[in-house]
């Protein structure tokens, strides 16, 4: 007997399973026949004050999604409504909307519940499916270049690629962003700080908001001279520390950093002195 499937492989499978009513060379994913399938009758875009809400109107299932997105934000928040089906159990009544209009704060929303994670995962799953994801990943050392044409690819943002990527690397790769920003208790603080990170390989990786990132830091460099930079660090953010590749550009007022534990593009496997990869 096969044993029963984690809450995670549930969510993938899931996904590819829905996935599998589409042609596999229509891409980006088409989301409009996917939450149909799902018993979902239409999604309207309003302002909302989170990024989507699912709820029941008249039997009928319908998702709102907050019109002030960028339209690849917007698909994730579909996709990640459409996981919603599969994981909520009780659904919300649409009862009190227009004064409410709260709901779910997708892409990875820190301290989100198991739930919300899980659907998280269902859309990133079906957004980038797996085949197609992996052509792009596996082509070569993890960089900025292989999120850029995710994000061209499946029309998804760059927080979800970023994801993907650190999902599915050849090697292990953390990612954060930073941007100049204050601390809650001091509005006048302002600093180039840690504002967000993903590690999907990583269960209990600590990554505390608001550190401060160093002035000589290749990221710091690479924030105020708007030049990519690229390098051997040594980090201390939370439980991210020690010796590190990072890999950093900027977008907007945010830098994305990779981040590889002894990896780099002259030793893209992050082989140790001695280590003797199969």
């Amino acid at each position: 007997m096969r044993p029963p499937l984690s809450d995670e492989q549930l969510a993938r499978t899931r996904a590819a399973e829905l996935l599998s009513t589409l042609s596999p060379d229509r891409l980006p994913v088409h989301l409009g026949s996917l939450a149909r399938s799902r018993g979902i009758t239409r999604v309207v875009a309003i302002q909302l004050d989170s990024d989507g809400l699912l709820v029941e109107q008249d039997g009928n299932l319908v998702i709102y999604v907050n019109s002030r997105l960028p339209i690849a934000r917007r698909r994730f928040t579909i996709a990640h409504e459409i996981g919603h089906t599969y994981f909520t159990k009780k659904r919300p009544d649409s009862v009190g909307l227009a004064e409410t209009r709260f709901g779910c704060q997708t892409e990875f929303a820190q301290n989100s519940s198991s739930i919300e994670a899980l659907c998280d995962i269902f859309g990133v799953e079906l957004l980038m499916p797996l085949p197609a994801a992996t052509k792009i990943i596996r082509t070569g050392f993890p960089s900025i270049r292989c999120i850029r044409e995710l994000c061209s690819t499946f029309n998804v943002s760059i927080a979800a690629a970023a994801w993907r990527l650190a999902e599915i690397a050849p090697v292990d790769v953390t990612i954060i962003w930073c941007r100049e920003m204050a601390k809650p208790t001091d509005a006048k603080d302002i600093k180039l700080r840690l504002d967000w990170g993903v590690s999907p390989r990583q269960d209990r990786l600590y990554l505390p908001r608001f550190d401060a990132v160093p002035h000589e830091s290749l990221i710091s460099s690479c924030y105020y001279s708007r030049l990519p930079a690229e390098g051997f660090e040594k980090l201390d953010f939370g439980s991210l520390r020690g010796s590190r590749y990072l890999v950093c550009e900027r977008f907007g007022n945010r830098v994305l950093c990779l981040v590889l534990l002894d990896a780099s593009p002259a030793n893209p496997r992050g082989q140790r002195p001695g280590t003797l990869f199969v």
